[in-house]
């Protein structure tokens, strides 16, 4: 990956061509492609990087706003704190990092997600999404943090630090390893 300043706006736009490209790629040959591993992989990097980096690059619009092709989890247990995305993402983004998510397997091929938010003394929120909706949700949610990062302020680079710190923190050189 190449270095950015933006980096939760390139972040998205890769894991959003990644997705377009194995979903691709798992059509010509699936049993060389794993579609639902880097759908996997792609809802931890994109639900977990930019709350951590910028949370607030999530936007906040309301679910009964979202377009009608995108399907949201069913909500079995619980409900948000606000009924929107930002939210959403915070609750999807919980059940992800801290592995509380249970997949339904029918024939060894994985159909959906059972997806918790855990507080306290147990599931506050329990939630479950099919495969085909939660990519649907994920290159949703790629497209929303790609247009509300495009001209987001660059990130501060280990440089800026190093520079507002007057000291050296670099390991490795351009020549290898210090």
């Amino acid at each position: 990956m190449v270095a950015s300043r933006n980096t939760v706006h390139d972040f998205a736009r890769r894991t959003l061509a990644n997705l377009n490209s194995i979903e691709r790629l798992a059509c010509e040959d699936g049993d060389k492609y794993f579609e639902v591993t880097q759908l996997i992989n792609s809802a931890i990097g994109l639900l977990i990087f930019p709350k951590e980096a910028d949370y607030n690059s999530v936007p906040e619009t309301k679910l009964c706003d979202l377009p009608t092709k995108v399907n949201l989890p069913k909500i079995l247990h619980g409900k948000l704190p606000e009924e929107n995305l930002r939210q959403l993402v915070r609750y999807l983004r919980n059940g992800f990092a801290h592995y509380n998510v249970e997949f339904v397997n029918d024939n060894n091929i994985i159909k959906g997600v059972y997806i918790r938010n855990v507080s306290g003394g147990g599931a506050d929120w329990v939630a479950y999404t099919s495969i085909d909706d939660l990519k649907a949700l994920l290159k949703f949610i790629a497209q929303k943090l790609i247009d509300a990062t495009e001209r987001a302020p660059n990130q501060e680079t280990l440089a800026d630090l190093e520079k507002s710190l007057g000291k050296e923190l670099r390991i490795i050189s351009r020549e290898g390893i210090s």
